[in-house]
């Protein structure tokens, strides 16, 4: 559920920057190539997110893959993109524990909801500076 919400703030994100025009609707919702990957890429490449968000962004979106779209879950992958959230963003408020539960919860649950906040923020700010159509 959290990267469901992750990939609409970052849609969002960049709607709020890109001319209000339909080839912009279209960029964005009817393009096959235009996947959560890209979408983050494209708002770090704009300048809308910073390195450290594109790669929670990025994390978020390799742990829901991995969940996702594989028969057998691929616990230490996710194990690992956890202990990169926690090393980023909990290593100095919560202890290191390998229960999964806990580190979905907390570890992930936190960083999701902190990156939420954050391209809220980041919406809020990229709208003041929306691109308009030249001509």
């Amino acid at each position: 559920m959290w990267s469901s919400m992750i990939e609409v703030l970052v849609t969002r994100l960049l709607e709020s920057f890109l001319i209000d025009h339909k080839i912009s609707k279209k960029l964005l919702h009817d393009n096959k190539e235009m996947n959560f990957s890209t979408r983050i890429s494209l708002s770090f490449g704009l300048g809308l997110i910073c390195k450290d968000e594109q790669r929670t962004c990025d994390r978020v979106r390799t742990i829901r893959n991995c969940a996702a779209h594989n028969w057998l879950i691929d616990l230490p992958k996710i194990q690992s993109e956890l202990r990169s959230l926690y090393d980023a963003d909990h290593s100095e408020i919560l202890e290191w524990q390998e229960d999964i539960n806990y580190l979905v919860r907390l570890v992930y649950g936190g960083s999701c909801a902190k990156l939420a906040n954050n391209l809220t923020d980041r919406t809020e700010l990229a709208s003041r500076h929306k691109r308009v159509v030249l001509g």
